[in-house]
């Protein structure tokens, strides 16, 4: 998982930023599914990559057959239904599970630089609020449009009637080769 690939140029782990989107929606009162937490996710990575040319977590993205995924994600959260919430019971079932302290990993400990940390707070602030009334149907949209980055690299990168094969890593520099033919 993450600790295995750690890089040097990136801000943060994925779980500190999983924490971060799980508080903002528990906060407003939303539900969030392990689908709609990795679609923002995803969505915020995505956005911090375009606009600061550097990789928001450690962990690269996997292109799966149903979308971008990160594989942490998917794997902690694996057992619980795609649709289901992801509360105080859900996620303490989750650490105990997996015998780690998931809520330990915090942006605060990880991002030293206090602008740095505002920055990325407020970029995911940003993303929260626009996936925070959707669907996980809707939410899924926002990420496989057909002018983003999934549609790009399923169906024009490697066009065809094809499968593709599940947690296929994308490295950030790959991405941002591409960002000028996807929107987000």
């Amino acid at each position: 998982m993450q600790t295995a690939k750690a890089k040097i140029n990136y801000t943060c782990s994925t779980v500190a930023v999983a924490n971060y989107i799980i508080k903002r929606f528990k906060k407003a009162g939303a539900k969030l599914s392990k689908t709609k937490l990795n679609h923002v996710l995803v969505y915020a990575h995505l956005k911090h990559l375009l606009l600061t040319s550097r990789p928001l977590v450690v962990e690269a993205l996997s292109l799966m057959h149903f979308g971008l995924v990160f594989e942490s994600i998917a794997k902690i959260f694996e057992n619980l239904p795609y649709d289901e919430d992801i509360g105080p019971r859900n996620y303490t079932q989750t650490e105990h599970d997996l015998g780690i302290k998931l809520r330990e990993r915090v942006l605060e400990k990880e991002i030293k630089d206090e602008e740095t940390l505002s920055s990325i707070k407020s970029l995911l602030d940003e993303c929260v609020s626009i996936f925070l009334d959707k669907s996980d149907s809707e939410s899924a949209r926002i990420l496989l449009d057909k002018k983003g980055l999934w549609y790009y690299l399923a169906f024009i990168e490697t066009p065809g009637n094809h499968l593709i094969n599940d947690f296929t890593e994308i490295d950030y520099k790959d991405i941002l080769k591409l960002k000028d033919r996807f929107n987000m």
